[in-house]
């Protein structure tokens, strides 16, 4: 597999997987935003602000206030102002949440169970450790970037 493949499969993974999380709400009509900040809360606890979600998901910090507000509205989250730092909110699912998480959590362990089918622990244990290198790589391509240096 070359390159170019690797970075398609990675985008047709990531497309079938949000494909069977809509499919598993679609009831509800809820944005991809909505369903990655749902879930970036449910499986992140400490990190629970606008900022840590738009961060770590690589979402604009636009598009996950959109979210957000909409979530607040759909009473699905809640948010409580920084102790130190007012103008920061903390956000937590809210009971409400509770159903559509479970449906979302349940679709990504199927989802799961699925893509590693007739695929071997040692295996999944080498990919899963080549990912982990690959993100360590990314991490100090951004640590050099910052400091000046020239990527390409």
């Amino acid at each position: 597999m070359n390159h170019e493949s690797f970075f398609i499969v990675l985008s047709k993974f990531m497309k079938e997987y949000r494909k069977i999380s809509f499919k598993a709400i679609e009831e509800y009509e809820f944005t991809p935003c909505e369903i990655d900040v749902l879930m970036f809360l449910f499986n992140n606890t400490s990190l629970d602000t606008a900022k840590d979600i738009s961060k770590f998901k690589g979402i604009s910090k636009s598009l996950v206030s959109r979210s957000v507000d909409s979530l607040l509205e759909k009473k699905l989250i809640s948010a409580t102002p920084d102790e130190q730092d007012k103008r920061i909110m903390h956000l937590m699912l809210s009971g409400n949440a509770s159903d559509i998480v479970e449906k979302l959590k349940i679709s990504k362990e199927l989802f799961s169970q699925k893509v590693t089918e007739g695929i071997s622990e040692n295996d999944l244990k080498t990919f899963v450790t080549v990912i982990q290198q690959m993100l360590e790589n990314v991490n100090h391509m951004k640590e050099e970037e910052m400091h000046g240096v020239a990527i390409l």
